[in-house]
């Protein structure tokens, strides 16, 4: 049986090849952008505020589910940034296109 060591590191190799394939896709589209990533641990809402305020951003852009928060649109996480006030953000909802309809639903 695997220990928790080896099971925190397989975690942490398996998200950062996901960080490596999102690079991958947004530099074949847009090959002049500056894309940087960092792996971090420990409660996103918290890791955000703090890596925020360590680069003095300008903006916290996120995207939100939407799985824990106001009536489908706030998720818990979006909902603790806020809650922080430290930056201005940008929240934004995926747009997901209904197969019945063909319209596209927030």
């Amino acid at each position: 049986m695997p220990c928790i060591s080896e099971l925190m590191d397989s975690l942490r190799d398996s998200h950062q090849r996901i960080l490596s394939e999102a690079v991958n896709i947004v530099k074949n589209k847009k090959p002049d952008m500056k894309v940087e990533t960092r792996l971090e641990e420990g409660r996103a809402s918290d890791v955000i505020v703090k890596i925020a305020q360590e680069e003095d951003a300008d903006l916290i852009v996120m995207g939100s589910r939407g799985m824990g928060g106001i009536v489908g649109f706030l998720g818990s996480t979006s909902r603790h940034v806020i809650e922080a006030r430290t930056k201005p953000i940008l929240i934004v909802k995926k747009c997901i296109k209904s197969n019945v309809s063909g319209r596209r639903t927030w």
